[in-house]
């Protein structure tokens, strides 16, 4: 969440008005909603010192990390979660277990490179076997 800065170079957590840190007040506030912090490329959770009164319990969260090296578990991990606490215990764990493969994330291209846009998508294999 710290790592958003705006134009001027002051991370956005700084700003009242911004819209995610807006997001994250409200959320916090609210009995019914809860907040699960996740950490994505190497992010870290901030200190308590580093946030602003408004959002400082989010630092008291237990944080999910979803890592390139580990995308398929640690969705998984989420997922279980997510249903554990909507549904309990018993539908998290038939939700990990008849989960799909999840895609993993593409891989970062060094700074400065852009991916390339396909020209046209790979030709289609027929399942059917071959004639001879």
């Amino acid at each position: 969440m710290g790592g958003a800065f705006r134009g001027d170079g002051r991370p956005r957590l700084e700003d009242p008005n911004d819209f995610v840190r807006l997001e994250v007040e409200t959320a916090l506030h609210r009995p019914d909603v809860r907040v699960i912090p996740l950490l994505v490329a190497g992010a870290r959770m901030p200190d308590p010192h580093e946030l602003p009164e408004s959002v400082r319990a989010l630092s008291r969260r237990n944080a999910l990390e979803l890592s390139d090296m580990r995308w398929r578990y640690d969705v998984g991990r989420l997922v279980s979660t997510l249903a554990e606490l909507l549904e309990g215990p018993s539908v998290a764990s038939e939700v990990a277990a008849s989960a799909p493969d999840l895609p993993r994330p593409p891989a970062p291209l060094p700074r400065g490179r852009r991916r390339a846009a396909a020209s046209s998508p790979p030709p289609l294999r027929s399942a059917s076997p071959r004639r001879r």
